[in-house]
């Protein structure tokens, strides 16, 4: 929609991800979980849009409450529907040896993550780079 440079596209409609038979998933290497998050969350489209009028913490714990849905999924969901930047995808395999390397001396220091900023995360992750 609009003018936009060749080749940029945009996600397909709830719709569309509702009518993806199960052999595409599988084509695309989506596991049989996976494609029925995918599924369940297109089925729940017009009430998940409806979480971007609650507070982002009251959004996350409701997309929680979808099978599938993990607190690492809630947190990219808030950055990037929501505009949380205050969401920390915690459980990013990477994130804590990045964010405590650009810390300390030692880059191999790992810290749990209980809360702080995705901002500040992501800005050590792009200094690291």
């Amino acid at each position: 929609p609009g003018p936009a440079p060749t080749g940029m596209c945009v996600p397909p409609s709830a719709q569309v991800w509702r009518r993806i038979p199960s052999w595409e998933f599988h084509k695309a290497n989506v596991d049989p979980g996976r494609a029925r998050t995918i599924v369940r969350c297109a089925q729940l489209a017009d009430r998940l849009e409806r979480l971007c009028n609650d507070s982002p913490v009251e959004a996350q714990r409701k997309l929680r409450t979808l099978p599938g849905i993990g607190v690492w999924t809630a947190a990219e969901v808030a950055q990037r529907a929501f505009g949380d930047t205050d969401a920390l995808s915690v459980g990013d395999y990477h994130l804590a040896n990045v964010v405590a390397g650009r810390c300390s001396a030692d880059r191999s220091t790992t810290t749990e993550w209980s809360s702080t900023s995705n901002r500040s995360a992501r800005i050590a992750i792009a200094r690291s780079v």
